[in-house]
């Protein structure tokens, strides 16, 4: 379960990377990756992450117990507040991220 001590882990880990290797490129990265890297992948992708990781929210779901269907839609703050209000007998515990929308200003 993601947690929001995890997500702060997740923030400094990615921030330190960008910082220590970014600048070092593709190559430098490359050994700390489980998953080959994406051609298409750049440094700019990872400042991307950092500033979604910066600005995003946590929130918890409810999911049937494969996974693949939300039981109710509405997020909750932390699992206590989602285990106390959705009353199914099993359920998963989804981990929600949202992020910030930037629409570009109308003229």
């Amino acid at each position: 379960m993601l947690t929001r001590h995890d997500l702060a882990v997740l923030r400094a880990a990615v921030t330190y990377f960008e910082e220590e290797l970014g600048p070092h490129g593709v190559k430098a990265m490359r050994p700390y990756f489980v998953e080959p890297v994406p051609a298409e992948w750049s440094p700019r992708d990872l400042t991307r992450l950092r500033e979604f990781l910066t600005t995003c929210q946590l929130r918890y779901v409810a999911c049937n117990t494969s996974g693949e269907g939300v039981i109710e839609a509405t997020f909750s703050e932390s699992v206590s507040e989602l285990l106390e209000r959705v009353t199914t007998p099993s359920i998963r515990v989804g981990a929600v991220l949202i992020g910030q929308v930037e629409r570009a200003s109308r003229s």
